[in-house]
């Protein structure tokens, strides 16, 4: 069993920075701004762990591994992981912040978590990637984009059902940059997350 304190963990990290900026950098904004302009960026890191070995936290929840519900764990931040990064960049734009961006970083294991828990009819997140959709289109008017999202998909290889069998997959990695990239193998209600390195 876990000790108490496991339970009061907060996965969810959240700081507001602000960049105070000379206004020769930037000579379209100067005029009427005798101390420059404020760049304002958000920077979300948000992640909670596989619970249990082999297990997706649905499974973890029914086995009841722990003294608490691990699907509260994440209903309780409901609001983090669905609209507060989105939210925080609309209200920028609508308040006419030209250059307010937002980084956020979701870890592998948290997707996979939310995947599971909408699959498996958990309200709270029903189309919880909805408003991060929404917000990839929007720029800043330097071209940059307003909500630049880590752990996002970037190349969906197989989305079909297989029979029992070997399969191979080529992954080419064109108009990625070089690192490290998570995949997701799902069997039934077996999910495992694998980690790649792509070396160019």
């Amino acid at each position: 069993m876990r000790s108490p304190a496991f339970q009061r963990f907060f996965y969810c990290i959240l700081s507001l920075s602000l960049f105070v900026t000379p206004s020769r950098g930037l000579p379209e904004e100067a005029a009427g701004q005798a101390n420059g302009p404020i760049y304002i960026s958000f920077l979300w890191n948000m992640h909670q762990p596989i619970y249990y070995p082999t297990e997706n936290v649905l499974q973890t929840e029914a086995n009841s591994r722990y003294t608490f519900s691990v699907v509260q764990v994440h209903t309780h931040r409901v609001g983090p992981y669905t609209t507060f990064a989105p939210g925080a960049v609309q209200k920028g734009i609508t308040a006419g912040l030209q250059h307010l961006v937002s980084q956020v970083t979701l870890s592998g294991s948290l997707i996979e978590n939310l995947d599971i828990l909408e699959s498996g009819g958990t309200a709270a997140f029903s189309g919880w990637k909805a408003n991060w959709s929404a917000m990839k289109s929007p720029l800043t008017t330097l071209g940059n984009p307003r909500l630049d999202l880590l752990g996002r998909e970037v190349r969906l290889l197989v989305n079909t059902q297989q029979s029992a069998g070997r399969y191979t997959v080529r992954f080419a990695g064109a108009g990625l940059a070089s690192g490290v990239y998570l995949y997701r193998l799902t069997a039934g209600n077996s999910v495992q997350m694998r980690k790649m390195a792509l070396i160019r």
